[in-house]
């Protein structure tokens, strides 16, 4: 009986809590990723939103450190005045050349120095405000992970997208408590828990095994 009054009292109060507002407070990120969503499944549709615009620059005297990777990019950035997520370094020693991409929301700089101090060609490709969503929808990413996250706005962002994430596990175990609680939903509840792993079942067979 103390169980039973304790799980009807200051457990369930809890798990409603929870479960009304981690869903509430997460909800405009859960938006963000849901439009983004849509947008690159469905590029077509927004292709007159996607306006895009280049600028080119050039600088001299600019200094390449005896470095590589990271290291090397963010000299480079800080000479020019530049700061974002560095997502890619290259170095080109027969050519004398280092390439080094920088991106921010909405903005990408590609950044070509030859020589030593050398000639820095930059070219901005700006873009509209859906691509600013798309771009924290893929950040931080899987790809270059040596680099990724060296910007403290994407690093912040992935944390961002970590804590929707628990927020989502959140709401699907508080969903099951709260669901168990009330006797009269547990067939239906029951029933669409095992249609939807059936669905899912199903959806990856036929994806990857059919």
């Amino acid at each position: 009986m103390a169980r039973d009054n304790l799980f009807n009292s200051k457990l369930y109060r809890g798990v409603r809590w929870i479960h009304a507002h981690a869903g509430l407070f997460f909800g405009p990120v859960a938006l963000l990723f849901a439009v983004s969503t849509l947008i690159l499944n469905h590029p077509q549709l927004f292709s007159g939103w996607m306006a895009r615009e280049e600028v080119e620059r050039v600088f001299e005297g600019i200094q390449v450190p005896d470095s590589e990777g990271l290291s090397l990019g963010r000299s480079i950035a800080q000479q020019l005045d530049l700061t974002g997520e560095i997502d890619w370094v290259g170095i080109q020693p027969d050519e004398k050349r280092v390439t080094v991409m920088i991106s921010r929301p909405g903005w990408y700089t590609r950044i070509t120095v030859k020589g030593n101090p050398g000639r820095a060609e930059l070219v901005e490709t700006r873009k509209g405000f859906l691509d600013r969503i798309l771009y924290l929808h893929k950040r931080p990413g899987p790809h270059v992970a040596n680099l990724r996250g060296n910007w403290w706005v994407v690093k912040l962002w992935g944390t961002v997208a970590d804590s929707l994430i628990l927020s989502v596990l959140s709401l699907s175990l508080t969903g099951i408590l709260l669901w168990w609680r009330l006797k009269n939903e547990r067939a239906m509840g029951l029933g669409a828990t095992v249609a939807g792993f059936t669905s899912l079942t199903v959806l990856i067979w036929l994806l990857v095994g059919g």
